[in-house]
Order: structure tokens, then C-alpha cells, then sequence
């Protein structure tokens, strides 16, 4: 940064990833480097936009919105910096923003989403595991593609 490199505190996870956490960091783009022994890793050093975390304090006053007809099951942060959340039996992931407001809904169709990710391309991919399908929607929640379904005896 144009003030000085900023030091983290660097976590092992041992299976081959490692997270880096800072405190009170300004969002802003700066340069990563990773070295081992002195030397840069491939890759080494790379442009990484840091961001502020959510505040946790904001998102409690939703929690009563996402309980309304069921428990979130599965919950993933986007690159956008927004929360999705899908919830149980309502066939509808909510979509909130960093000041802890609901951004947008849409339905996905699916009664029991237990898994929320996003492809490369930024693609939004649901597991719904009583349906035994994997669905994909654009960034603008538009259905791209689904697979899977219901097995015969």
C-alpha cells in the first residue's frame, strides 16, 4: 500500500490452502506478495482487491427475515461482496448487501438447497439435495443450466 506493506496474521489450513487475516483494513487494491524462503511463489507477487468484512451487527437485523418460513441451509459470499443465503422450504435465495439489507430475491425452484458457490465466471451453482439437481444462474439470477433429478428403482 502507498502507507507501507500491511502484515497478516497467515493461517495453515493443511490441505494445501492458507488464509490471511488483517485488521482494520481500508478496502483497497494493493499488491500480494508470497514468498517462502525469501523467494516469490509462481504467481508472486498479484493485484488482490482487500475488502471491508461485513459487519455482523448490521446482518442480525435481517436474521428475522431469514427465518420467516424456514432456516438458511446454505450461505456463500460472492465476489460482489453480497451474502446469499438460500432458504429452506421457500424455494428463494436472498441476496444482502454489506449494510445488512436485502439486496434482491429470486426463486430457484428447489424446496432444499444445501450448497451455494460461484463458477470462475461468476456464476451463481445451488445444490438441492432432495431433488438431487445442481442449478446455475447468472449474476442477474437468470436460470443458465440444471442437471441431475430424481433416479428410478
Amino acid at each position: 500500500t502507498a502507507g507501507g506493506p500491511l502484515r497478516g496474521k497467515v493461517t495453515d489450513k493443511r490441505d494445501g490452502t492458507y488464509e490471511v487475516h488483517f485488521k482494520s483494513v481500508p478496502s483497497l487494491k494493493c499488491m500480494l506478495s508470497v514468498t517462502i524462503g525469501g523467494h516469490h511463489v509462481v504467481g508472486s507477487p498479484v493485484e488482490v482487491k482487500v475488502a471491508k468484512p461485513l459487519d455482523i451487527k448490521k446482518m442480525n437485523k435481517i436474521q428475522k427475515e431469514i427465518k420467516i418460513g424456514g432456516a438458511c441451509y446454505a450461505v456463500a459470499c460472492g465476489s460482489d461482496g453480497m451474502l446469499y443465503a438460500a432458504k429452506y422450504n421457500t424455494k428463494e435465495i436472498l441476496v444482502i448487501n454489506r449494510a445488512g439489507q436485502i439486496a434482491r430475491r429470486f426463486k430457484h425452484g428447489c424446496d432444499h438447497v444445501n450448497g451455494i458457490t460461484f463458477s470462475k465466471s461468476g456464476n451463481i451453482v445451488t445444490s438441492d439435495f432432495s431433488n438431487h439437481v445442481i442449478k446455475i444462474y447468472t449474476p442477474t439470477d437468470q436460470l443458465v443450466s440444471q442437471f441431475g433429478g430424481q433416479g428410478s428403482e
